[in-house]
């Protein structure tokens, strides 16, 4: 299957941008401040994803539970679900391992009215197939799933839901924060350390509304945004792993992205996050089929979720297809999750790709939306979600969702497709905090805007007017002509023309490692070859 020829130049685009001449002072600045030891205009975006960037994402190694020992038969028309079930328990049964499916169609979805997809609780588990395109495996939803509260049109289940057991307790307040941090620095004062221990995972909570204007960057909120006004800003994605511990100064492995004032009330708990999950080498499929309306019923906004992980340490999802589909892929409350070299493709669905609830330091990159018009919310950082990097990919054409509920700095890098395709609760808004970068992105598709206000309302008192954005940071946009509003932005440079470093996620990463991670060339390789063939396949 190749993808049609105006959606191949789109996607060859951000693999194909050209040197520009100009390097950025932005960029400048950032490595200057980088050697006095100063905090940089910029945050440090590069430690998002698996290992932090560091080193790639290896082969999956363990025992293999093969589905078809459990009872699967590929290909046979019958119903697979029984038999996949067995072979995750008894994945889970020995510690974890691999969830292995050979060639061929297997079938989760058969019966109508199930209100459960697989579920997913032990350590260590991939699911790993053959392959996502021809002569690879497939696993095929034919109906939806049904809602946990027939109200919440949101609240249909993935079919494949990784996640802690209901009974599991996940986190555990230990101690308080007792003096200011700027922001990323990389550690903490607290009162009280003698329950932590270097490794652990832990969770830096704030939620004061005399917060507000430090997020806001002093902006007033709307008044109908009334969560934010009343009970303030909530923080909880900084998910941090502590590196040492001197006294009651603890250290982390990578930057926290906000100034922390204690005075607001700042508290640190330690996490539960679960190790080793993953999926690999598999198109998933729905049966999704109608024009899609946003809101229409639970059927439309996410009847048909797909693959989910939710409080995951590192989850990885690389090398799959998503097609037909509602809802694609969640990271919630995850910890250095990484989707690379995966598409959303098909009939239009409501979401895509995204980094939700709390998440911390979560990539995407060298992934592609192939879906006619876009996925209605595109590659979306949201719900709290700190540190999310977005790079060299093909995004709806629709744009990028910022879906409100307090997240903060996010990187769109070297990316196409859409500017704004965002939703979110008129209550929680605005629907990103400080730090949004836009760094070279190129615009596509989607409306072209005129002077863009990030803030103020375009449509009268509408509730929603635009994406409510603090002070987003532009650096070489250009493709389709939208300007911008420059006292709505942080920083604004080289409009209409791309800057030197191309990436900025790529140019940080190699700062800090002081090499070019090889890892960025065998995606980005990935990426070429799925622009030619339609599908992922592994690269030596």
């Amino acid at each position: 299957m190749k993808i049609a020829a105006i959606t191949t130049a789109v996607l060859c685009g951000l693999l194909c941008h050209a040197d520009a001449a100009d390097i950025s002072t932005l960029w400048r600045q950032f490595e200057q401040a980088k050697q006095r030891g100063s905090v940089p205009t910029l945050p440090d975006y590069s430690y998002a994803g698996y290992a932090l960037g560091e080193k790639g994402i290896p082969p999956v190694t363990g025992r293999r539970f093969n589905v078809t020992d459990f009872g699967a038969i590929p290909n046979d028309n019958l119903s697979d679900r029984v038999a996949i079930e067995k072979a995750i328990r008894a994945a889970a049964s020995q510690g974890g391992g691999i969830v292995f499916f050979p060639p061929g169609l297997f079938l989760v979805s058969e019966e109508a009215g199930v209100g459960s997809g697989i579920l997913i609780h032990g350590e260590q588990i991939v699911l790993k197939g053959s392959g996502s395109g021809p002569g690879g495996t497939e696993i095929f939803m034919r109906n939806y799933l049904m809602p946990e509260d027939p109200e919440m049109k949101y609240s249909v289940p993935a079919m494949f839901e990784f996640s802690r057991d209901k009974g599991e307790s996940g986190k555990k307040k230990c101690t308080t924060i007792t003096q200011d941090a700027p922001r990323e620095a990389f550690g903490i004062v607290v009162a009280d350390a003698s329950s932590l221990k270097p490794g652990l995972l832990i969770e830096l909570s704030m939620n004061n509304p005399e917060a507000n204007a430090e997020f806001l960057d002093g902006l007033k909120p709307w008044s109908i945004w009334k969560t934010t006004n009343e009970e303030g800003v909530m923080v909880r994605g900084e998910k941090h792993r502590i590196k040492r511990i001197d006294g009651n100064r603890i250290t982390f492995f990578e930057p926290v992205h906000c100034a922390i004032l204690a005075k607001h009330g700042w508290t640190v708990s330690i996490l539960r996050l679960i190790p080793g999950w993953g999926a690999e080498d598999i198109h998933f499929r729905g049966n999704w089929k109608e024009a899609f309306v946003h809101h229409k019923d639970f059927i439309h906004d996410s009847g048909w979720s797909l693959l989910a992980f939710h409080c995951g340490d590192s989850p990885v999802l690389r090398r799959c297809r998503f097609s037909d589909c509602c809802n694609a892929v969640k990271l919630a409350a995850c910890y250095a999750g990484t989707i690379l070299n995966c598409s959303v493709e098909g009939n239009m669905g409501h979401e895509s790709f995204s980094s939700s609830h709390f998440s911390y330091g979560t990539l995407m990159a060298f992934c592609a939306d192939t879906v006619t018009n876009g996925a209605f919310h595109g590659f979306s950082a949201s719900h709290g979600s700190v540190g999310t990097v977005i790079t060299h990919c093909k995004n709806s054409d629709r744009g990028f969702d910022w879906h409100a509920s307090w997240p903060y700095c996010s990187l769109i890098d070297a990316c196409t497709g859409g500017l704004i395709g965002n939703g979110g609760n008129v209550a929680l808004l605005p629907n990103h905090m400080r730090y949004l970068t836009f760094w070279n992105f190129r615009q596509t598709a989607g409306e072209v805007y005129r002077e863009y206000d990030w803030w103020e309302p375009r449509k009268l008192n509408e509730e929603y007017s635009g994406a409510k954005v603090v002070h987003p940071v532009i650096v070489g946009y250009h493709g389709l002509g939208t300007t911008f509003k420059t006292n709505s932005c942080g920083q604004i440079e080289s409009q209409g023309v791309p800057v030197s470093p191309a990436s900025l996620y790529e140019a940080q990463l190699e700062a800090r490692l002081g090499a070019h991670p090889a890892w960025i060339d065998k995606a980005r390789t990935g990426y070429k070859l799925f622009v030619k063939n339609g599908y992922w396949q592994p690269i030596d």
